[in-house]
């Protein structure tokens, strides 16, 4: 008798097999696009996708197979894509790293009083962290830290402070770490004293004219020098914030000893006085 042979096919139903990309870990700069793909084995093929993230700053949802995101520093995070078919569904996920190079925060002045101590603090925001941050004087000096200490300082250590910080991007796709720098001032004043008083007249002075005697200093000081007068005949200073003295009318009685001292919040510069001579 003739054989008859039967054949069936086997028909091997299961649920979504899910596979992420670009990467399970993918770095990405910041401002640029992300593009997360997400594929699965199944059978019945997959009936729907959606991806959702979770961690980070804010939870999101999308209903897409594929997603296309200009990063923010924020959107770094997990990101899970869903697969679903009849038979159930399956998940992988994503970690998203945002990077960016260091954003420096610093006081823009720093006052500080001669003799003290002077302290700079340099924070640097990155993604990955910073690898160096320091700080440079204006003298060109350079010190590896973010917190400098300077003890002892003197007026003549004003200027400004330089921060520099960077670290290194590992970006998907990349053969090699990316470097990123960047650098921020700071203005050092240093309060001090001022110098020596110098008085200055346009000569010769005659009877009946006016006269204007000025004030000035070898160093203004910080804060800025104010100025106080002694004439002739006073025992004491005139206490007031001018430079200029003057005289109207000049007789003979005007002549004598101008005394001028540069004084600031932080003391006294020394006096000087100027010989007056009536003609």
């Amino acid at each position: 008798p003739a054989q008859e042979i039967w054949s069936q096919r086997l028909l091997v139903r299961y649920p979504p097999k899910v596979t992420v990309g670009p990467d399970a870990r993918y770095g990405i700069e910041v401002g640029q696009e992300a593009k997360l793909t997400c594929s699965a084995r199944a059978n019945p093929p997959p009936t729907r996708y959606s991806w959702r993230r979770t961690g980070g700053a804010r939870d999101s949802t999308w209903t897409e197979q594929n997603i296309s995101l200009t990063v923010e520093r924020d959107d770094s995070g997990s990101y899970v894509c869903k697969a679903e078919n009849a038979d159930g569904s399956g998940e992988a996920t994503l970690d998203l790293d945002v990077q960016y190079g260091p954003e420096l925060v610093v006081a823009d002045e720093v006052v500080v009083q001669q003799g003290e101590t002077l302290v700079l603090k340099c924070v640097a925001n990155a993604n990955p962290p910073a690898k160096s941050v320091l700080w440079t004087t204006p003298a060109g000096e350079t010190h590896p830290t973010p917190t400098l200490h300077l003890p002892n300082v003197r007026r003549q250590q004003a200027g400004n402070y330089t921060c520099t910080a960077s670290n290194e991007l590992r970006l998907y796709g990349a053969g090699s770490p990316t470097s990123r720098t960047a650098s921020k001032r700071t203005r050092v004043l240093v309060s001090h004293a001022p110098g020596e008083a110098r008085i200055t007249v346009a000569e010769p002075v005659l009877v009946g004219s006016t006269v204007v005697l000025n004030c000035s200093a070898s160093d203004p000081g910080y804060p800025a020098a104010r100025f106080r007068w002694k004439a002739p005949g006073q025992r004491d200073y005139e206490y007031g914030a001018r430079f200029s003295y003057p005289i109207s009318d000049v007789q003979l009685t005007h002549a004598g000893d101008y005394w001028c001292q540069p004084f600031n919040d932080v003391g006294d510069g020394q006096a000087s006085k100027y010989k007056l001579i009536v003609r």
